[in-house]
C-alpha cells in the first residue's frame, strides 16, 4: 500500500511523524520534498506520485484550506478517482476545499494522540486495495522537453554601482539620471527593486517613506518626459514595471539577485509563452519556478506566478511619440497611434491620475482605498464617437455597496435621462483575474434602469458571488437566469461551452456589473478639444458618475 501525504509546508514535522507512524504499520508513504529525486521537476514528480498512489491523506488545517498547491493535489486525486482521507489538525471547517471534503468523513487529530492515527491505519487498511504498489520515480524528461531548455533565459545583468548622492540631497533631474542608468542595465525592472538599488548605491540601507515619495515623483517626471516607460501593477499598490521607451516591457532572464516577487509580471508571462506553457495549467507555476532555479515551491511563490499569468496588462505604446503629441488636439492627430496617445493625455489631464493606453483607448484606475464601487474609467473611440465608460459593481465590495443603497441606484438611473448618457446591463460570469475574453457575457435583454432596480432584490436574495460549476449547471440557476431576463434560453449552450472550458474546482462568480456610458460625436469632441474644452467635459462626466455613486469626486482623490 502506498499513500500520498498532502500538507501545508508549515506542518513539516507533523507530516514526518505521520509518515513514520504509518511506516511502522507497513504503509508506505510519499511526500514532498522527501521523496522528490534530485533534479526532478517538482510538479511532474508530485503528479506522478498522486496518479500512482492508493490513497491521498490530507493533513487539514486553516493554512491547508487556502493553499493553492494543496487544492491542486486534492483536485488531481479526485479526478484520478484516488480515495481521499483527511486528518483534522485544528478545529476549523473546510471552506475552499469543502467541494472535495464536504461529503468525506474526517478523523479528528486535535489532541495529537496516536489513537486517531490508529483509526487512520484501520481506515486505509479497510478501504484501500491490499496489493502493494511502489511509487515509481519520475522518468527524466527527454532532451527536447521545452521545460528543460536552459537557452530560454538570458543571463541577468546587474547594474555596476556608481556612487549616487543621497536622495534627499539630489535634484529631481539627478535622481532621474540615476534611475534611467539602473533601468538601462537591469530593466524591465520593478520600481521597488530599482529604488532599493538606488538607495544602496547612495549609502542608504532601506527605502523609507520619504525617500520612496521622492523616487516616485522622479519616476513620474521621467515618464512624462519620455525617459522611462512604466506599467502599473494594480495588484500591488504603488508598484510598477519600468523600462526604456522603445524597448520591450518583457525580457525573460535568469533570476540573478532577485526574489520571485522582484520579477516583473510581464517577464513571467513572456517566459511561460516562450516555453509554450498554458497560463491556466496547475503545473505551469512549477515549470516557471524550475526555469528560475527555485526548488521550494511555497504558496507565496505559486500565488505570485499564478496572479502574474492571469494579469491583464495595459502596456503603453513602445512607439517613440512625436514631441507635439501631447499638445496636439484630436483633430490634429492623424493616425491611430497619435489619436490614441491624445486620448491618454486627455484622460490623464482630466483626472490627474496615471493613465495607460490599450489598443482601443486609454484607462485610468481609481485608488482602491479611496473609491469603492468602481475601479476604472475608459476613454475610447468607437467609429464616429468618443465614449467614456465606467463599470461599477464587478467585485463583491463594489456591488454590495451599490445595490444596498436605493438612493444610489436611483441616482445612476437619473444619469441616463440626459442626452449622451446611457445605463446598460453588464451582467457576466467570471473567475478571479479573468479579463474580457475569458468571461461569459450574455446579450442584453433588460433595460438599464430595470436591471439595477432588480438587482437590489437579487442581492438581498444572495444571487451574486461565488459558485461552483455544478451550481451554475443546476436547473434552478438556469431558470432564475432566464426568468430574471439576464439571459435567454438560446444563450444556455454558450454557457455550457464556457463552463466546459473551466478547470475542475475553479471558483466562478456571478457579477451584477452595470455600464455607465457618456458618448460624444467625434466631430463634436474634436471641436471641443480644439478650443480646450474637452478635457473639462471628460472631468465633469467622471465627477457626475462618482457623485452619483456616493464616491469622492476627482478633486477629493489623492493621486499619491
Amino acid at each position: 500500500m502506498a499513500v500520498f501525504l498532502s500538507y501545508h509546508n508549515s506542518r513539516l514535522e507533523t507530516v514526518a511523524h505521520v509518515a513514520n507512524y504509518l511506516a511502522r504499520h507497513q504503509i508506505d508513504t510519499w511526500y514532498a520534498p522527501r521523496d522528490i529525486p534530485s533534479g526532478a521537476v517538482w510538479g511532474q514528480a508530485i503528479a506522478n506520485a498522486i496518479r500512482n498512489c492508493d490513497a491521498l491523506v490530507l493533513l487539514f488545517d486553516a493554512s491547508a484550506d487556502t493553499s493553492k498547491h494543496i487544492h491542486r493535489e486534492v483536485d488531481l486525486a479526485d479526478r484520478a478517482h484516488i480515495p481521499i482521507h483527511w486528518l483534522r489538525l485544528d478545529d476549523v471547517e473546510p471552506d475552499e476545499l469543502n467541494y472535495y471534503l464536504g461529503t468525506i468523513q474526517w478523523i479528528d487529530w486535535l489532541d495529537k494522540r496516536d489513537e486517531a492515527l490508529d483509526r487512520l491505519v484501520r481506515t486505509l487498511t479497510r478501504d484501500v486495495r491490499k496489493t502493494p504498489v511502489i511509487l515509481p520515480a519520475p522518468s527524466p524528461p527527454p532532451e527536447e522537453d521545452p521545460l528543460r531548455k536552459p537557452a530560454v533565459l538570458a543571463p541577468y545583468v546587474e547594474w555596476q554601482p556608481r556612487h549616487l548622492t543621497e536622495v534627499a540631497d539630489d535634484t529631481i533631474e539627478e535622481i532621474i539620471d540615476g534611475l534611467v542608468d539602473i533601468v538601462a542595465t537591469e530593466g524591465p525592472i520593478l520600481a521597488h527593486h530599482a529604488y532599493r538599488i538606488y538607495v544602496k548605491a547612495s549609502g542608504g540601507h532601506r527605502v523609507g517613506k520619504n525617500v520612496e515619495e521622492i523616487l516616485t515623483r522622479a519616476t513620474g517626471r521621467a515618464v512624462r518626459t519620455k525617459r522611462l516607460t512604466r506599467i502599473k501593477d494594480r495588484l500591488r499598490k504603488g508598484d510598477k514595471t519600468l523600462y526604456l521607451p522603445g524597448t520591450s516591457p518583457a525580457h525573460p532572464r535568469t533570476l540573478g539577485p532577485r526574489g520571485i516577487t522582484d520579477v516583473p509580471r510581464s517577464e513571467i508571462q513572456a517566459l511561460a509563452s516562450a516555453l509554450g506553457l498554458p497560463f491556466d495549467s496547475a503545473t505551469t507555476p512549477r515549470a516557471v519556478a524550475d526555469q528560475f532555479g527555485i526548488q521550494r515551491l511555497s504558496d507565496d511563490t505559486v500565488n505570485y506566478i499564478d496572479t502574474s499569468l492571469a494579469y491583464k496588462f495595459a502596456i503603453p505604446s513602445t512607439d517613440v511619440p512625436d514631441e507635439d503629441d501631447e499638445q496636439a488636439n484630436l483633430g490634429d492627430c492623424e493616425g491611430a497611434q497619435r489619436r490614441l496617445r491624445r486620448l491618454g493625455t486627455i484622460l490623464a489631464e482630466a483626472t490627474d491620475l496615471a493613465t495607460e493606453n490599450y489598443p482601443a483607448g486609454a484607462v485610468v484606475m481609481f485608488p482602491s482605498d479611496q473609491v469603492i464601487t468602481v475601479q476604472r474609467a475608459n476613454l475610447w473611440i468607437d467609429d464616429a464617437h468618443v465614449r467614456l465608460t465606467m463599470t461599477p459593481a464587478e467585485l463583491a465590495a463594489q456591488y454590495k455597496k451599490l445595490y444596498s443603497d436605493a438612493d444610489t441606484v436611483e441616482a445612476l438611473i437619473a444619469l441616463a435621462d440626459d442626452d449622451g448618457w446611457a445605463l446598460n446591463p453588464n451582467f457576466h460570469l467570471a473567475f478571479r483575474f479573468a479579463h474580457g475574453p475569458q468571461r461569459w457575457y450574455p446579450p442584453r435583454y433588460i433595460s438599464g434602469p430595470d436591471y439595477v432596480r432588480q438587482w437590489t432584490d437579487d442581492l438581498r436574495d444572495g444571487r451574486a458571488g461565488g459558485r461552483t460549476k455544478e451550481q451554475l449547471r443546476a436547473p434552478e440557476f438556469r431558470h432564475w437566469l432566464v426568468e430574471r431576463t439576464y439571459a435567454n434560453k438560446s444563450d444556455l449552450p454558450s454557457l455550457d461551452d464556457w463552463l466546459n472550458d473551466r478547470p475542475a474546482g475553479t471558483q466562478l462568480h456571478i457579477r451584477p456589473s452595470v455600464e455607465i456610458r457618456r458618448s460624444w460625436q467625434l466631430t463634436d469632441a474634436i471641436t471641443s478639444d480644439a478650443v480646450g474644452d474637452f478635457i473639462g467635459e471628460v472631468r465633469a462626466a467622471i465627477d457626475r458618475v462618482l457623485a452619483a455613486l456616493g464616491e469622492p469626486i476627482l478633486d477629493q482623490i489623492s493621486n499619491e
